[in-house]
């Protein structure tokens, strides 16, 4: 995930790894064979969405939610979906820094 938002120039907060781990490790534990994780980015947000496709009947997520507010996430939520749990993640990115270009 920092990877492509470096390839679109933007600079990923330094806890994005760890909001990833958690979105996905979440997911992960509803017991489905697989998951989806997709990223985008508008205006300097960037969302980071994960789905479990395994229907579940989790708890409530009040820890996690702390969790992602503690790690940067300025909204975040979960959901259960026709295609299973959703949890997700908004968090501000900027510009990447550009080398300075010399001169001589």
């Amino acid at each position: 995930m920092s990877a492509q938002l470096s390839r679109w120039h933007l600079a990923p907060p330094a806890t994005m790894d760890q909001l990833v781990r958690l979105l996905a490790a979440t997911v992960v534990e509803d017991g489905g064979r697989r998951i989806s994780i997709h990223l985008c980015e508008q205006a300097h947000t960037a969302l980071v969405l994960c789905l479990g496709h395994q229907q579940t009947q989790a708890g409530e997520a009040t820890e996690l939610l702390t969790e992602l507010r503690a790690l940067g996430a300025d909204s975040c939520g979960t959901e259960m979906t026709a295609d299973g749990r959703q949890v997700w993640a908004l968090f501000p990115v900027h510009p990447a820094a550009t080398a300075a270009r010399s001169t001589a």
